[in-house]
């Protein structure tokens, strides 16, 4: 599966705002990409709040490098 695009990004989750920088900003387009192949649109939907929750996680703590 394709990166997804930060627009595509932001209406699977239902914000633009979406904290990180450009690297980040692509690791998540690339997972969200991966994620919608592994479980569907309905199941990011369902989940998009656990998944902002996780990725303020990811970027506090740096951990993209």
């Amino acid at each position: 599966m394709p990166r997804l695009s930060f627009e595509d990004v932001a209406e699977l989750l239902g914000t633009r705002a979406i904290p990180g920088n450009e690297r980040e900003i692509a690791a998540l387009c690339t997972r969200l990409g991966e994620l919608l192949a592994l479980n569907g649109e309905a199941w990011i939907r369902a989940h998009r709040e656990m998944l902002l929750e996780q990725w303020h996680k990811v970027v506090a703590g740096r951990l993209i490098p």
